[in-house]
């Protein structure tokens, strides 16, 4: 049990025909909720816009680790929380990503710095779509979000686009350090308008605080 919850949010900006990506709009959005719907317990350490491209994911990511590993060690009653949003525009639920794999392939789409993946390996070294799990618990949290209103659920299927590349990284990195790590795919705001998407990441960060903190702050819809 921690004394609090530090939660650290990425979201990424433009790429192909999504002009204004949600996750821009909710991420940066994040600190005014929070401070118009506080939740106990809960901090924000820092939020990042991340160009859609393979090198900008790989230097966010380890640049917040880091930040994240250096308040985990010298203030250890703080649990440090990481949060990767990003946009699926067919999709009409918010899910949860459960894995992340050890592959790249978009080959005929470049990212927004012109790089193309033609079946590669993100982590050097290791096998190709090998799986990483978050140790955050899925199911539990999807249980108590669905119960509160939410329509969420679980995915095992990130894409093999930059969601999926930051993530994998996210997850090698944050693994042994047992810093939790999550990816989270939102619908585009016309399925789900922004409203209901701001009110949805309070309910998840209320959750997530509430599987490490002793105090109880279920977030209805």
């Amino acid at each position: 049990i921690y004394e609090e919850v530090e939660i650290h949010l990425t979201g990424f900006g433009k790429f192909g025909t999504v002009t204004v990506n949600p996750t821009t709009i909710l991420v940066s959005g994040i600190e005014k909720y929070l401070k118009e719907h506080p939740i106990p317990k809960l901090k924000l350490g820092s939020t990042r816009i991340v160009t859609v491209s393979a090198v900008a994911a790989i230097q966010a990511v380890t640049e917040i680790v880091e930040l994240a590993k250096e308040k985990q060690k010298s203030n250890p009653k703080t649990k440090q929380v990481i949060i990767h949003f990003g946009v699926a525009t067919m999709n009409k639920l918010f899910y949860l990503e459960s894995k992340g794999f050890n592959g790249a392939d978009f080959p005929k789409y470049p990212d927004e710095r012109g790089y193309k993946a033609d079946s590669e390996v993100i982590v050097k070294g290791i096998t190709y779509n090998h799986p990483l799990e978050t140790i955050l618990p899925c199911a539990d949290l999807v249980f108590n979000l669905q119960g509160n209103g939410y329509p969420v659920d679980i995915s095992e299927n990130p894409g093999s686009f930059i969601c999926n590349y930051t993530y994998y990284v996210s997850l090698f990195k944050t693994l042994p350090l047992r810093i939790p790590s999550l990816f989270v795919h939102v619908p585009s705001f016309e399925t789900i308008p922004e409203e209901p998407q701001f009110a949805f990441v309070g309910g998840l960060l209320a959750g997530i605080k509430d599987i490490y903190t002793d105090s109880q702050d279920c977030r209805s819809k």
